[in-house]
């Protein structure tokens, strides 16, 4: 047992039950019914909230695109690290407050920095790999590329985070 009887340990055991259940309660407010949760999205099931950030981020006018799939990728489910995808453009959105280094972007992924659109018009290849962008495997990931014109994006979503959908979504798009 890791506390023993007394009323220190008791006391202890309880503060620790109470700080957690209080912390659990207060951060999880932001899941409960976040739709988000469930990893990627298709446009039906994007909640309204996530629609007014992504339009209010200036960087995808929902009014002359069609939202096709959104994949949130922040812990805390705030928006500010997301794939977008629309009829006309994917779109690696990161807000520009994150700490990330300078060769890396805000989802931790390379060769692309802070927001990065990609015009589908400019996709010449979509593929999946087992191999992140490193060399290192992708077992716990989706991991795809998409190569443009220009450049060759890297993207990875968790396996428990629906990243076939985006993938397929990407793919029917084109």
């Amino acid at each position: 047992m890791i506390f023993n009887n007394s009323v220190l340990g008791k006391g202890i055991f309880l503060k620790f039950v109470f700080l957690f259940s209080l912390l659990l309660g207060v951060g999880g407010c932001n899941y409960i019914g976040n739709p988000s949760v469930d990893g990627v999205l298709l446009a039906s099931d994007v909640s309204s909230s996530s629609r007014n950030y992504i339009q209010q981020s200036g960087v995808v006018d929902l009014n002359r695109e069609r939202l096709v799939a959104y994949f949130d990728a922040t812990l805390s489910l705030d928006d500010s690290e997301s794939y977008i995808l629309t009829d006309k453009n994917l779109v690696i959105y990161c807000d520009g407050t994150g700490p990330w280094e300078e060769t890396f972007d805000c989802l931790g992924i390379d060769p692309h920095h802070e927001t990065t659109v990609i015009p589908l018009n400019t996709i010449t290849n979509v593929y999946k790999s087992d191999v992140y962008y490193d060399d290192t495997g992708c077992e716990a990931f989706v991991c795809f590329y998409v190569e443009t014109y220009y450049a060759t994006y890297f993207f990875s979503i968790g396996l428990w985070m629906n990243g076939d959908l985006f993938v397929d979504a990407l793919l029917a798009e084109l």
